[in-house]
């Protein structure tokens, strides 16, 4: 018989259930848990104000959402027998199972919102023509094309690496933009995303219709 306790051992709300639902917020799903940095594409309107809205379709790096908060603390039996503050991961203060993207406002996303990409799936992505953009740039443009004038900067030194990878056969825009992404690390990757062409969007548009 559970006592004291109204969460469970991971903070998600016991017998809850959202007024939208949207059942997959409810608890946790280990398929669509964010516990470190991962890509995701926005699979559905996101409401939030438009200036920090996603784009859909979008492709952003999420990161855990963590808050201290209640959980339930289980004995030997299983059964609950009270409560205790905990570090939370990926559960809002609602229950609802969530995650962190940034656009370049914070944006607190739910698992029917998003799908998790595995790297080589954001390769495919980007080889169809999603193209890099910098999080909250004013000019609305591909940032490969950037990293191609950056690349040309560089000194003669570091231009070996580039001309290197075209030796094996990539463009120069590919390899500048090689060259720079070796260089990110995951905090960086917040400041960027990768957003569908007007083409690309019209297609899922046509064929997913607006979400």
């Amino acid at each position: 018989m559970r006592r004291n306790t109204t969460v469970d051992e991971y903070g998600f709300k016991l017998d809850y259930r959202d007024i939208w639902g949207c059942d997959s917020r409810e608890h946790r799903d280990e398929r669509t848990l964010i516990t470190e940095g991962k890509w995701v594409i926005i699979i559905k309107s996101v409401s939030v104000s438009e200036f920090a809205r996603p784009q859909l379709y979008g492709i952003y790096w999420a990161v855990p959402y963590v808050r201290e908060g209640k959980a339930g603390v289980k004995d030997k039996t299983g059964q609950y027998i009270g409560e205790e503050i905990k570090q939370l991961v990926g559960v809002d203060e609602y229950g609802r199972q969530c995650a962190t993207i940034y656009t370049p406002e914070e944006v607190r996303i739910f698992p029917d919102e998003y799908t998790i990409l595995t790297p080589e799936r954001l390769e495919e992505y980007k080889q169809l023509g999603w193209y890099m953009q910098e999080i909250g740039a004013k000019v609305q443009q591909p940032l490969n094309m950037e990293i191609v004038n950056e690349g040309r900067a560089l000194v003669e030194e570091e231009r070996e690496v580039i001309w290197a990878l075209m030796l094996d056969g990539l463009t120069e825009q590919q390899a500048c933009e090689e060259y720079f992404l070796t260089h990110h690390t995951d905090y960086q990757n917040t400041n960027i995303c990768y957003l569908p062409t007007a083409e690309i969007l019209a297609e899922a548009m046509a064929w997913f219709g607006e979400r």
